[in-house]
């Protein structure tokens, strides 16, 4: 008759699973306090304990954003927020957004660098609804969300001092263009072919602006001097073609 290995072998071997256990009950209880809707999402996370020299593998739930990895929690929460807001399920291709636990390798068409988002690239994707605020997203380069059918106001870009290129064209947005003020950065703004409405925001201090495209929308107004601008590529305005400085 084969001997038994000795209990304590066996009891140390099955204490790190009690461990692993405990943890997840504990992340479990914090997500359902903190955030019940978030636990409705449940990617997959991989634990590996040494466990007799062999490599033993615990698949557990992902629950929300408390356990992401490779950007900050509040940029991964500002990710499921426009996912949450523009029908997320529905669109032509949301592979793995709020799935797996690593948005920049695995979200479909999340660009990172340096452990921050800098591009969100969905055109022609199916986003259905309104933009959430995108004040969690500090270090975005480019937000291009163009020939959707995203609603209501574009959010404030205060804080997004990052912003390289804006593209939401061929939407149906309304409202004002918000403040561009701070954006130093901005080379790229595509605001036409939707229902944008109000005066025209100053371009002072734009200094790397070069193409400001909000023909085919409701606005009115003038144009602050924008001789700084060298050069304004495109400038699609109504009763304007192509101005250059």
């Amino acid at each position: 008759m084969p001997s038994l290995p000795p209990f304590n072998k066996v009891r140390f071997a099955v204490q790190p699973i009690r461990r692993i256990a405990w943890i997840m009950f504990f992340m479990l209880i914090a997500v359902l306090i903190n955030n019940p809707l978030q636990a409705l999402a449940a990617p997959e996370i991989v634990a590996t304990m040494p466990m007799n020299n062999f490599s033993h593998v615990v698949s557990a739930p992902f629950f929300g954003c408390i356990t992401v990895v490779g950007i900050p929690i509040t940029e991964c929460n500002a990710l499921i927020a426009l996912y949450n807001s523009t029908n997320g399920p529905s669109w032509t291709n949301h592979m793995n957004w709020g799935v797996t636990s690593m948005p920049c390798n695995d979200w479909y068409d999340v660009s990172c660098s340096g452990g921050h988002v800098v591009r969100i690239y969905l055109p022609n994707n199916n986003l259905r609804g309104t933009l959430p605020s995108l004040s969690g997203l500090t270090n975005l380069q480019g937000l291009e969300l163009f020939h959707n059918h995203l609603t209501g106001w574009i959010p404030s870009l205060n804080g997004l001092a990052s912003l390289q290129v804006v593209e939401l064209s061929d939407n149906q947005l309304n409202g004002p263009i918000p403040s561009l003020n701070g954006l130093t950065n901005l080379q790229a703004l595509y605001l036409s072919k939707n229902q944008l409405s109000g005066l025209i925001p100053s371009l002072n201090g734009l200094t790397n602006l070069q193409t400001f495209s909000v023909y085919e929308n409701q606005l009115s107004g003038t144009l602050a001097p924008f001789n700084q601008l060298e050069p304004v590529m495109h400038f699609g305005f109504p009763g304007s073609e192509r101005l250059m400085t």
